[in-house]
């Protein structure tokens, strides 16, 4: 009788090994959990990166989504170095790690080093996804950052030709807008972003960008409404009510200011919002 033969990355097992041998039987046995459980703990290369690409991005101050991100990157580029994701993942966790303070559009926002860093990745991304939409979408992110408005919109309409309802193309085109001072394209293309986004948190996105358009234009009600209108749209986000709490600051509005803080801080105690509280209530007491 001829005997069949299972190839594994722990050895090769023959049915007559099997018949014979118990021990032989335990290995094969625990050779296919250990890989089940290695496909339903990690996804494919390509989700993999894209889950840590968007789990980073919606929650870009959490260590521990970070933590977690950065295990899928490494999952994913063990699993498939060719993958364009991976490298679209990699040049967004790069620039979180050297992330110091202000905008995420602005270069000044980041440690030394930090975007270049990001741009390589950015640009292997393109080189292997040139077929790609978020490639150049993405790539144009960090054109942006290094104030390459040209370059970046050409980026963008590659990606819009990859993918038209791709909601990057659309939302990087509007930062490109308010950085020129020309908010009214600026708005419309947040607009039209804000028709194809795919994850809940994009309105998100849109909404603050429309709020830095608005003070651009200096039109204070419509940017303290569109703080309330996140507030609103994300009752449970701590960073929501500490955006308006600072908003509220800036506009010489302490006491009111203290009030978000604290509400900000009984969801989430960030740094940030307990720094700021304490200087909120000295201003407070003061007037």
């Amino acid at each position: 009788m001829k005997a069949e033969v299972w190839v594994t990355s722990f050895g090769f097992f023959s049915s007559q090994t099997l018949r014979k041998d118990s021990n032989a039987m335990k290995n094969l046995l625990t050779a296919t959990l250990l890989l089940f459980f290695s496909a339903t703990v990690f996804g494919s290369a390509k989700d993999d990166a894209m889950t840590a690409y968007f789990l980073m991005e919606e929650s870009p101050f959490d260590r521990d989504v970070f933590s977690r991100s950065m295990k899928l990157i490494n999952s994913a580029y063990q699993a498939d170095q060719n993958e364009p994701w991976v490298y679209i993942a990699s040049s967004l966790s790069t620039m979180q790690r050297g992330y110091k303070i202000g905008s995420w559009f602005h270069s000044k926002s980041f440690k030394p080093g930090t975007i270049d860093k990001a741009h390589e990745f950015a640009l292997k991304a393109v080189e292997h996804g040139a077929d790609k939409s978020q490639a150049h979408a993405h790539l144009a992110r960090v054109m942006i950052i290094k104030q390459q408005y040209r370059e970046a919109w050409n980026s963008l309409n590659t990606a819009y030709q990859r993918d038209n309802n791709n909601f990057y193309a659309w939302f990087y085109k509007g930062i490109i807008g308010y950085y020129m001072k020309d908010y009214d394209r600026a708005l419309s293309h947040f607009d039209k972003a804000q028709t194809l986004t795919t994850k809940r948190y994009h309105q998100k996105l849109v909404t603050r960008q429309k709020q830095r358009v608005a003070r651009g234009q200096g039109n204070k009600l419509l940017e303290e409404q569109l703080y309330i209108k996140n507030i609103n749209d994300y009752p449970d986000n701590a960073y929501m009510y500490g955006n308006y709490a600072h908003y509220l600051l800036k506009n010489n509005r302490p006491s009111e200011s203290v009030t978000y803080y604290k509400k900000a801080i009984s969801i989430k105690p960030y740094r940030q919002a307990l720094k700021m509280l304490i200087v909120a209530e000295e201003k407070a007491a003061a007037r």
